[in-house]
This record gives structure tokens, C-alpha cells and sequence, in this order.
């Protein structure tokens, strides 16, 4: 399937520059935000405590939707199709001429830039984290012309970001938790060790096209280590992450068990290929708890390769404790301070999980049984993952700021002030006091701490960053507004991020038109 950039839109972009006002087709600025916080995205499942939020994807949406030349076969084959497209009254009012220009003029580029914070940045509701504005007069219409896709990529890369650095931060919280009962103390390096590979990305088979896995699975290797997303995890190898982030082992699947008719032969057989020293053991394609002690008994003979079980139905917190429970009756452990703790027999459990069964598992185990479940197995996760992430999990709008040469300041209106959009070209900052607002115009007054960079300009990539850098700031940024957010955890949701300049602007056009 050929991609054709022209027709890489929504039909409000596609027509609207034969309607458009003069001033917006002179010049447009629009914003990116976020406007609901992650406590209220997935507030049922208990995982957000504060208003943070990791911004990602736009670099991918750049590379997919940006970096294509504009073609005279584009324009022909875009013209050939709007004419035929239409239900009713004639065809729809397609600017050919708009197109032109663009092939001829500028080479075939969209005349845009493109400023953002830098990915892997913490940010926070109300927050204009992108700006695009066309860089040629005349090409307004065109910073909208980018919306359906930079929107569905950033929102939906960024909610996964956002969504699994907090359930990071509730696992450190459980992995503190297990190090302290077995050591007294949990130590930093320990609980990173534990932590980087506590989710597994399972999330391939959810996804709908080679695109998206990539886009899904390199949003969770911003946060953790594993994942079975071979597509993502070679992007992330391209564009330069550490040799330990998107690995993987071994695995058993069902359909191995079903070909020997027995589940151990398989296990068997997985264990004897050349180098496996650590191999995942699917034990429920016949009998789960039969099969489980006869992988036991197999590593206690074998105590050079580690046997990571995995129970793909049943009740989690009975199949994970059976595992354990099996493997300290055989010995198949070692003590410290009276506490049992994994030899070569782990778990990885991923039927359904996601954070509250995820943290149930965990704490009833520590609590009731003794047993520091984080340090004997992981969790795989999938379908939850990119099924619970959307535009709509943070509300992600793209609305116009600015209109004509002048940078006339514009709001959209809603009945409620937390939505109105944000006007003005913007400056997003990092004061020490941050809320006396972290949002200002940046046409009014030149802000030389301004976080947002130029990203994109006519064609050209001008910020690029390995996954390296991209992953550190991921989770050192988030874990650097920590204490801030502990003590503001609705920041941003009532624009407390946005200058007095801003608000006073939003009241009196809100004002002049509802009369309040």
C-alpha cells in the first residue's frame, strides 16, 4: 500500500483552503495539548497518582508522514480522486493550485516547522507541547493539513509513555517494598535491576499494522527493557538504545506443546537448543500443576539453565503462587533472612494483566504469604496496553493559536474554561516557582529558558536524538518532577500552567462572546 501525502489527511483539511479566511491562509499557528490528567485517564485502575505526562512520537510521525517528496503523480492521482469522492452536489473543492505551489515552490515539502519539547520530556495538562506554523505566506492551511496524523501519533505513543512511567513508579513502590522485607533496606541499583524488566511488551499481536507495533513497542522501550515486538525492537537497535533494551528469550508457545502432545518433551526440547541458558516454559496447554512440577524437577537437575514458567490462564495469584510454592518444596531456592528467593525457576505471567490485578498479585503475595513476588517473576502485558491508549485517554486536541503575519492571538471556546485553547505563539519554561505558570508568549517577550526546540523545517529533521538519550530522559525527567507533583498532583488540569498574559486573553474573549 503506496502512501500518498497529499491524501494523508482528513477531508476538513483536505478542502478547506478554498474557505479558509485570509488571515489563516496568510499564516496559522496551531498547538498541540493534552488536557485531561493520567489520574483521570485511568483512574479505575488506580495507576496514576499526579498530572505527569511523557510526550512521544513525534519524530515517528515526521519520518512516516514528512519525509515523502510530493510528486506530480501525487497531485494527479489526489485530483482524480477528490473528483469522484463526493455524495451529493458536485465534486468537493479540492486547491489544486495549493499543491502546485507546493511541488514547484518548495520542492516538493511541506512549508511548515514544527517546535516541540524534546521527546521523552515531562509535561503537563494545557501544556502546547508542539507548534507548527507554515514558514511561506500564502501556505496557512497547510499547518492543519498535518493534524489527523501527528495527533493520532503523538497521542496515542505518548499515553503509553505516560501510562507506564506511573505504572514504573507504582512497581518501584512494590518493588521497595520486597527488597526491604528480604534485606531491611532497598538499595537504588537493586531496584533498578528489578525494575527495568518487570513489564514484558506481549502487545504485537494487538496491533493492527507493522506501524503501529513499531510505534507501540518502541513507546514501551522508552520505560522497560522486554519486549516480544521484533519490529519495534529493531527500530529501537536502528536508532541506537542500549544492547540490553529490546531483548528478549526463548519462549514455548501453545501450538509447540500441541505439536509433541506433552508439554515437558517441549520444554525439552526448547532447553537443549545451543546457548539457552534461560528459557520461557508455557505450562498450560494440558495440566498446569502436573506440568509445573515436572519443570521443577527438570531444573533442579539442570541448575545451569533458568526455567521461567508461564501460566497463560487460570487465576494469576493462585498459578504464580503454585509456581513458587512448588519450587521451595523441591528445594529449588535460596534463603536470605528467612525469606525464599528465585534459584533457576522464575514466572511470567500475562493472561489479561494490567495494573490493579498486576498490584494485587504482587501485594498479596508480599503480605499474606511472605513472598517477594518482584523479585521471582514479571508481568507480560499486551492487548491493555494499546487497547487503553488513545486520543481520548488524555484528550488530545491540535487547535489554532495564531492567525496572519501579525500572530493574531485566537481561542476556541467551551463551556468550560480548563478547555479553552491556548492562544499565541509559545514559550513552555521551567521556572523554580512553577506555578506561577510555566506557558507564555513567546511573540510578546523572547524567553531565553523556552524548553520547546525546532524540530522540523521544510523537509529537513533538524533535532535528532539517539533512543539512548530519547530513554533516559523518559524516566530521569519524570522521576525530576516526582516531589513537585506529590505536592500539586492536579497541576495543569485548572491552567495553572498558563501565564497571567494567556488567561487574561482567554477571559476576555470568553467575555466578549458569552458575556460573562
Amino acid at each position: 500500500m503506496q502512501k500518498n501525502p497529499i491524501i494523508s489527511t482528513d477531508f476538513y483539511s483536505l478542502c478547506s483552503n478554498t474557505f479558509a479566511s485570509d488571515k489563516a491562509k496568510e499564516l496559522s499557528v496551531y498547538n498541540y495539548t493534552n488536557r485531561y490528567s493520567p489520574k483521570k485517564a485511568w483512574a479505575e485502575y488506580d495507576l496514576a497518582y499526579d498530572s505527569r505526562m511523557t510526550m512521544y512520537g513525534l519524530n515517528f510521525f515526521i519520518q512516516e508522514e514528512l519525509s515523502t517528496k510530493i510528486t506530480k503523480e501525487h497531485l494527479e492521482e489526489a485530483l482524480n480522486y477528490v473528483n469522484r469522492s463526493h455524495s451529493f452536489g458536485g465534486p468537493l473543492p479540492f486547491d489544486a493550485n495549493l499543491w502546485k505551489r507546493v511541488i514547484n515552490e518548495c520542492d516538493g515539502y511541506l512549508p511548515i516547522k514544527i517546535k516541540s519539547i524534546p521527546e521523552g520530556s515531562t509535561f503537563f495538562p494545557t501544556e502546547p507541547i508542539i507548534q507548527v506554523m507554515n514558514t511561506n505566506l500564502g501556505f496557512g492551511e497547510l499547518a492543519a493539513h498535518v493534524e489527523a496524523r501527528l495527533v493520532g501519533a503523538v497521542s496515542k505513543a505518548s499515553a503509553i509513555a505516560t501510562m507506564l512511567n506511573h505504572w514504573r513508579a507504582r512497581l518501584k513502590e512494590q518493588i521497595i517494598k520486597d527488597l526491604t522485607l528480604v534485606y531491611g533496606k532497598a538499595e537504588e541499583n537493586k531496584i533498578n535491576d528489578v525494575l527495568k524488566w518487570a513489564i514484558h511488551n506481549f502487545g504485537s499481536r494487538a496491533c493492527d499494522s507493522y506501524e503501529t507495533s513499531v510505534l507501540t513497542g518502541l513507546s514501551h522501550l522508552l520505560i522497560f527493557n522486554g519486549t516480544d515486538n521484533t519490529d519495534a525492537g529493531l527500530e529501537a537497535y536502528r536508532l541506537g538504545c542500549e544492547d540490553s533494551v529490546a531483548s528478549s528469550i526463548l519462549a514455548l508457545a501453545h501450538r509447540n506443546c500441541q505439536s509433541y502432545g506433552n508439554d515437558i518433551d517441549a520444554v525439552n526440547a526448547i532447553a537443549s537448543v545451543p546457548n539457552a541458558k534461560i528459557v520461557s516454559c508455557v505450562a498450560d496447554c494440558y495440566d498446569f500443576y502436573k506440568t509445573t512440577r515436572d519443570i521443577v524437577n527438570i531444573a533442579k537437575n539442570n541448575p545451569n539453565t533458568t526455567y521461567v514458567i508461564r501460566p497463560d490462564s487460570g487465576n494469576g495469584l493462585d498459578c504464580i503462587l503454585h509456581i513458587i510454592n512448588i519450587a521451595i518444596e523441591n528445594g529449588v531456592c535460596k534463603y536470605e533472612n528467612g525469606i525464599p528467593l528465585p534459584t533457576n525457576v522464575r514466572y511470567i505471567y500475562g493472561d489479561s494483566v494490567n495494573p490493579k490485578s498486576q498490584r494485587y498479585i504482587n501485594d498479596t503475595l508480599r503480605d499474606r504469604h511472605k513472598i517477594p513476588s518482584t523479585l521471582w517473576g514479571i508481568f507480560g502485558v499486551g492487548g491493555w496496553i494499546v487497547n487503553n491508549s488513545t486520543r481520548d485517554s488524555l484528550s488530545s486536541a491540535y487547535k489554532l493559536a495564531a492567525i496572519g503575519d501579525s500572530y493574531e492571538p485566537v481561542v476556541k471556546l467551551s463551556e468550560s474554561k480548563t478547555k479553552l485553547s491556548v492562544p499565541y505563539l509559545n514559550a513552555i519554561t521551567r521556572p523554580n516557582n512553577m506555578l506561577e505558570g510555566t506557558v507564555f508568549p513567546s511573540n510578546l517577550v523572547e524567553y531565553e529558558n523556552d524548553t520547546c526546540r525546532l524540530i522540523y523545517k521544510n523537509g529537513d529533521i533538524l533535532s535528532k536524538e539517539s533512543f539512548k538519550d530519547i530513554r533516559s530522559r523518559a524516566v530521569n525527567d519524570f522521576e525530576k518532577y516526582e516531589e513537585f507533583s506529590k505536592l500539586n498532583p492536579d497541576f495543569g488540569t485548572n491552567r495553572e500552567c498558563l501565564g497571567k498574559e494567556i488567561i487574561d486573553y482567554q477571559n476576555e474573549i470568553y467575555g466578549k462572546y458569552k458575556g460573562v
